[in-house]
């Protein structure tokens, strides 16, 4: 990296860069999702308020296709998801190329610090991928409680078509379409989860074999490199947890959909 990144102006047009990447994380996507939408709810209250008469509408329907309306809410919530990760991308990228700026310079504790907003932005870019490629099981988790009246009717019923399962009966189009969406959605993060955990373990055992920086004192760089390792490697840790669990959940995708419906 050339000694103009090393810079205490880059280091601050970094860090705006970033600042202003979290604003447009946080702000945005809900605008942008409504650009030739049919529907422009301005917040998570104006979902919910159309979420559950399009889930009463379509999963009390016999119809095979979900109705216009539930599409057209999975298609914005598609689309907020993907602009969420794209902000979510470029922060984390940015936060990176800080800390590595801030490494090579030898300010080795800035560079430790950054590492948790660094993994928030790879929590948020991996939560909103998930989202964006299975959006109905992502919405669905938004269904208010307690979930009475026509709501939970309805839930009562795609729960009892559910139990039936087992019992060799044929699937209803209704349950076979929400069943294959949850296994999706959480076959989606275990195959994020499982590619983060060996990824980061990977630059892990590459990382501690690199000198440390010129420009820093020795023994803070030791201790910086110690904590940064132990944090990398319990994070590589939790990964892989998640990706078992959300294993679990896709290959067992009824008895998962079975203890979401009784909340």
């Amino acid at each position: 990296m050339g000694e103009s990144v090393r810079s205490p102006r880059a280091f601050v047009a970094l860090g705006a860069a970033f600042a202003v990447l979290v604003l447009g994380f946080v702000r945005l996507p809900v605008q942008l999702a409504a650009l030739c939408s049919p529907i422009t709810p301005r917040d998570q209250n104006g979902i919910i308020a159309l979420l559950v008469p399009a889930v009463v509408a379509s999963w009390g329907s016999s119809d095979a296709e979900p109705t216009a309306d539930l599409l057209a809410l999975e298609g914005y919530w598609m689309r907020f998801h993907l602009f969420k990760a794209a902000f979510a991308m470029a922060a984390t990228v940015v936060i990176v190329l800080l800390g590595r700026a801030l490494w090579r310079a030898g300010h080795v504790w800035g560079a430790a610090l950054l590492a948790a907003p660094g993994l928030l932005g790879l929590v948020a870019l991996l939560a909103n991928l998930q989202g964006a490629v299975a959006p109905g099981p992502s919405l669905q988790s938004m269904l208010p409680l307690p979930r009475d009246g026509s709501l939970g009717a309805v839930l009562l019923d795609v729960r009892a078509d559910l139990a039936r399962q087992g019992s060799g009966v044929v699937r209803s189009v209704r349950v076979d379409r929400l069943i294959t969406d949850f296994a999706l959605y959480h076959w989606v993060f275990a195959a994020l989860s499982g590619v983060t955990a060996v990824v980061l373990a990977v630059a892990l055992l590459r990382w501690r074999h690199t000198p440390a920086p010129s420009l820093a004192d020795a023994r803070s760089a030791r201790r910086a490199r110690r904590v940064l390792l132990i944090g990398g490697a319990l994070s590589s840790l939790a990964w892989a947890v998640l990706c078992v669990a959300n294993l679990s959940n896709a290959l067992h995708p009824v008895s998962g959909l079975l203890g979401w419906l009784r909340l």
